[in-house]
């Protein structure tokens, strides 16, 4: 999986849950979230962005390990 720290959690639970209505199991076997998509030199990164960016990596894991999987009899 790959986003930004600005994408909106709405659409990665969308993303996560689309992925498991399918049937077949999930697994996120890789995932980084860019703090600068456009890779333009003036973005400077600060505490801000980074504190943004790990509470986006908990949100996306919660959202993963708490989806319905096929064989879930729950």
């Amino acid at each position: 999986m790959h986003t930004h720290f600005h994408q909106q959690n709405a659409n990665l639970a969308t993303a996560i849950k689309t992925a498991g209505a399918t049937g077949l199991l999930v697994h996120i076997s890789e995932l980084d979230i860019s703090l600068n998509p456009g890779s333009k030199d003036s973005v400077s990164i600060t505490p801000a962005m980074t504190g943004i960016q790990a509470a986006k990596y908990a949100f996306i894991m919660r959202e993963y390990l708490y989806s319905p999987q096929p064989n879930d009899s729950a």
